[in-house]
């Protein structure tokens, strides 16, 4: 009977083995998963805080900008206004001297006028006594053509000045009228000079207004020219970061964690074989991986007391199942001891809250949570970092 009894439950208990097996199986892919989330969403919200605060320094260089260009936009409205305010005051000067400039050549033709009817009157009296001398000349010599003996009578003198008498009058109205026309072409001169001086200074000025008037048209042109370069500036900038930003969330949904492995607890797990694997290339002077450890030197942040970086010799040696930090490489003096079962996660510090004030290189700063505190650890390279965090998190049972 207890045969046929063990015979009847034998088929059951490979059942529940199985069913365990595919439940151990499975807690481990949901594990597998869950940490991939998590490291997931821990390089997501990092890179969203990176975007985040370069997003707002773009911003506050867009500011900065189209403040100085509003400056320099302003600055050059304050002198058009300043330029075509002197322009209208150059233009009303002007206009005033113009004004001037008509009465005076009215006044100086006034006085031509004056001038040229009083030659004219003298002309006239000078025709009339030149045509009265003319007759009494004529009278004269009809009486000496007669005979007259007191002609004959008469001394040489008398007779030169008989002759020359009527001559006398007649000379000195024509130095006369020869004065008034002298002085009539000399103002004459002096309006043609008043008028053409008058046309040079309105033809400068006139010059030098249409200079003012480019001068003016080409700073507003290069204003407005200023103004579309900071509307297109400001419409690139904005659609560059909209790009940028679609291009890191395309870059974060393409991207694979940084590891991908949980705790393996088999025993004849080669840790060498599966770091070749994940594709790490060990050939590097600072990290030394066999099939059941893993060596090098690591800078590690102090405890509670002293936040000082001290450079140790670490050890990962799934033999004993502990992650041991010498004093240097002689592993003579014991400074630590992480085992197994207290590692949570293993992780690399994307929030940056302690590579800021870790030394170098920076990037190299990971982290290993225990079950009593946290471990800051900086590795030589950003490679040496990625295979020790790979090798760490196949003892990371903890959790």
């Amino acid at each position: 009977e207890l045969r046929e009894l063990e015979e009847q439950y034998r088929p059951s208990d490979d059942k529940i083995l199985k069913k365990k097996e595919l439940l151990v199986e499975t807690r481990r892919k949901h594990e597998d998963l869950e940490f991939q989330l998590m490291e997931l969403e821990t390089r997501c919200e990092a890179e969203l805080e990176q975007a985040e605060e370069q997003f707002q320094h773009e911003q506050i260089v867009v500011a900065q900008n189209s403040k100085l260009r509003q400056n320099t936009l302003r600055d050059l409205d304050h002198q058009q206004n300043i330029i075509l305010h002197q322009v209208i005051i150059e233009k009303e000067k002007l206009e005033r001297e113009k004004q001037k400039l008509k009465l005076l050549f009215k006044q100086k033709k006034l006085e031509a006028n004056e001038l040229e009817q009083k030659l004219n009157g003298l002309s006239s009296i000078v025709n009339q006594e030149k045509k009265h001398h003319e007759n009494s000349h004529q009278s004269s010599n009809d009486v000496w053509l007669n005979g007259n003996s007191v002609m004959y009578h008469s001394s040489p003198s008398n007779l030169y000045s008989t002759l020359n008498y009527p001559d006398n009058p007649s000379s000195a109205k024509t130095n006369i009228k020869d004065n008034h026309q002298a002085k009539l072409d000399e103002i004459k001169g002096m309006i043609a000079v008043a008028k053409l001086e008058k046309m040079s200074i309105l033809e400068h000025q006139l010059r030098e207004r249409y200079d003012e008037l480019v001068q003016s048209h080409d700073e507003h042109a290069k204003r407005v020219e200023l103004e579309q370069k900071l509307a297109n500036e400001m419409h690139n900038r904005s659609h560059l970061i909209d790009r940028q930003v679609k291009l890191r969330e395309k870059n974060r949904m393409q991207e694979r964690p940084l590891t991908r492995y949980l705790p393996i607890r088999s025993v004849d797990f080669d840790l060498r074989a599966h770091i070749e694997g994940a594709g790490h290339l060990l050939d590097s002077s600072h990290i030394h991986v066999t099939s059941t450890s893993c060596r090098g030197f690591l800078l590690k942040m102090g405890g509670m007391k002293f936040k000082t970086w001290n450079r140790r010799w670490f050890v990962f040696d799934r033999k004993r199942r502990s992650l041991f930090y010498y004093q240097d490489k002689t592993e003579s003096k014991l400074r630590g001891c992480i085992y197994f079962q207290s590692i949570l996660e293993v992780y690399v510090d994307h929030l940056q809250s302690i590579s800021l004030r870790s030394p170098e290189p920076r990037e190299a700063t990971f982290i290993v949570k225990t079950i009593e505190r946290p471990y800051y650890l900086v590795a030589p390279t950003v490679e040496s970092m990625r295979i020790w965090v790979d090798v760490i998190i196949t003892g990371a049972e903890g959790n």
